[in-house]
């Protein structure tokens, strides 16, 4: 299900969300609601987080070379449930803040929050 390429970056979380997945697709278990990735590695953690969004969000069943409307949305940085929040993402035409992530924003997000969605929401936070 995931891309290959994360294992030999990251085997021990490869192998955790790699099962984690097989759990969640069999029923077993739920994803967590929330995860917080810590380091160095930014651009790798991003990547990492959208494949996840990826995997979970795929219409068929997540292979790396999978073609269906969310993935290749996700890949275009273009799916409606999958949103970056940072400084400069994510922002209002009404918000000039440039060095935190604003009060603006956390509002946006709790409001989009109150509606439910068909789709596995991700807010990736730099």
């Amino acid at each position: 299900m995931l891309n290959p390429l994360f294992e030999e970056k990251f085997p021990f979380v490869y192998n955790y969300f790699s099962t984690l997945l097989d759990f969640c697709s069999n029923g077993k278990r739920n994803f967590p609601q929330a995860l917080i990735f810590e380091g160095q590695d930014t651009v790798s953690q991003y990547l990492f987080a959208l494949e996840l969004a990826r995997v979970l969000n795929c219409q068929k069943n997540g292979e790396t070379d999978c073609s269906c409307t969310n993935c290749r949305w996700i890949r275009s940085h273009q799916h409606p449930c999958v949103t970056n929040v940072s400084q400069i993402h994510y922002k209002g035409d009404d918000d000039s803040t440039k060095k935190v992530i604003s009060v603006a924003q956390a509002k946006k997000i709790e409001s989009d929050l109150m509606f439910g969605s068909d789709y596995h929401r991700f807010y990736i936070f730099f």
